[in-house]
């Protein structure tokens, strides 16, 4: 429950509460948790913000619970399942995938095992701009969709290069 008027105290309470979903994590600093904590808030209310950065999580080896991280996230979110994709090492396969998700109108989405430096007009125009336009696959149609969704990314060692940097935290 949130009081009606909320005072520092039940700010820092409902923090803790938060940060004790993680405690079985292993963080490197204060602010990577801070970060999974932003990105619950974010996307609680991402549907209705008109852009918000993505969120990253890596780690330096395999098996290190990253997705897991990413899973819970999304279902703190939404209650259930999120999507998860690759980012593969085509930028145009990934743009047609993203669409397709953007189409479906999901929450939160985790763009999974990254393995190269993640840049690419459509995923820097899906986070700064409120509405994207996906080309429909065998046609040549395109809808205007939003872009509110909160987009996650998990891999070992990720790195972004061109706008993407700024996009991400």
């Amino acid at each position: 429950n949130i009081p009606d008027a909320p005072t520092k105290d039940d700010a820092i309470m409902a923090y803790n509460k938060l940060e004790y979903l993680f405690k079985d994590f292993e963080f490197t600093d204060e602010e990577s948790k801070a970060a999974v904590i932003s990105a619950i808030l974010t996307g609680t209310v991402r549907r209705l913000l008109p852009s918000a950065p993505a969120f990253c999580f890596d780690a330096p080896k395999r098996g290190s619970g990253k997705t897991l991280l990413a899973n819970t996230i999304g279902n703190i979110i939404t209650g259930d399942a999120i999507t998860t994709i690759n980012y593969g090492k085509d930028e145009t396969e990934f743009s047609k995938r993203i669409d397709s998700i953007l189409f479906r109108g999901d929450p939160v989405i985790n763009i999974d095992n990254i393995e190269i430096p993640v840049s690419g007009d459509t995923i820097c125009s899906i986070l700064t701009n409120e509405t994207h336009n996906p080309r429909i696959l065998g046609k040549s149609e395109q809808p205007k969709v939003e872009t509110n969704i909160l987009i996650m990314f998990t891999g070992n060692n990720v790195t972004f290069k061109g706008d993407m940097v700024r996009r991400v935290l």
